[in-house]
């Protein structure tokens, strides 16, 4: 009989255990979420575009992402460039083709100059200087 009490205690304990462990968690768990930055407001991605190349049957498919700085006013500078995300995407589409950032023999040097013009063109049309970069997720060209 002794020996059946003694794995029931052992549960007892364990789960009084875990018990007083989650406990603690959840009274720290707000006082951590409230110093984090949320990610999702600060990254605005954008989908894939795709763009004729500079030959008959080239192309460049371009993902990237905007970096919103930091500061006071993240929330409203990250929804003013999300309010401005079609036209952000119309004038890449249009300009890109035509200023010819970006072709099939580009490097590093290239690949940087385009994400200083995605930024440019961004703050360009925000008409803030809030985004602090632009984070090339894929390129894509054939």
């Amino acid at each position: 009989m002794t020996g059946q009490r003694l794995p029931d205690r052992r549960r007892l304990l364990r789960g009084l255990l875990a018990g007083g462990l989650c406990l603690a968690l959840v009274d720290t768990a707000p006082a951590q979420a409230s110093e984090a930055v949320d990610p999702k407001i600060r990254f605005i991605k954008f989908p894939p575009i795709l763009l004729p190349g500079k030959d008959r049957l080239a192309y460049l498919r371009l993902r990237f992402t905007l970096v919103v700085r930091e500061g006071e006013k993240m929330q409203q500078e990250a929804d003013l460039v999300n309010a401005y995300k079609p036209r952000i995407i119309g004038l890449v589409t249009e300009r890109l083709p035509q200023d010819n950032v970006v072709d099939r023999d580009s490097g590093p040097e290239q690949v940087n100059h385009l994400k200083e013009w995605l930024r440019d063109l961004a703050n360009t049309i925000v008409g803030q200087p809030v985004v602090e970069e632009a984070l090339i997720v894929s390129i894509l060209t054939g």
